[in-house]
């Protein structure tokens, strides 16, 4: 088994044990009431060099999601945040989620395959001098096909 203990400060979460294990393989059990989140956080400090695209990706496109159809980009995030346990962007007030689709600084897109949405980039430039990788995620049809090739 391959488990990872995170230390919790039962100051800060007073339900919760000084220490829980977290199984790296799948399933992990939470105290009533919780729900698991991980994030994961990636760095790049320099621009990588410009290549060329990976055979087999003629049919891929970035297609810029419109500032006011969020309708389409929550069926793309519940397409693929399903099974990842996405639920951030559906717990949002409404007018919260057209706030920030609004922000010129956000960019959303949609990743598209033969004419279908099969995947979701969204960037935050909101910080100066700085680019967050909000969500990027592909449907289980076109993973391996190398549209996320680094």
């Amino acid at each position: 088994m391959i488990a990872a203990t995170i230390l919790l400060s039962s100051r800060d979460l007073p339900s919760m044990p000084e220490s829980l294990i977290i199984t790296l393989t799948g399933t992990t059990d939470l105290p009533p009431g919780k729900i698991a989140t991980i994030v994961t956080s990636l760095e790049m400090f320099e621009r990588p060099p410009e290549r060329a695209d990976p055979p087999g990706t003629e049919g891929f496109s970035l297609d810029p999601i419109a500032r006011g159809d969020i309708e389409r980009y929550l069926r793309i995030y519940r397409q693929l945040g399903e099974r990842w346990m996405w639920f951030s962007r559906l717990t949002k007030p409404r007018a919260e989620l057209e706030a920030i689709f609004s922000d010129p600084a956000i960019a959303v897109y949609a990743a598209r395959f033969d004419g279908q949405d099969v995947g979701l980039l969204e960037l935050d430039f909101r910080v100066p001098g700085e680019g967050e990788l909000t969500f990027f995620g592909l449907d289980e049809p076109v993973v391996g096909k190398g549209l996320a090739a680094g």
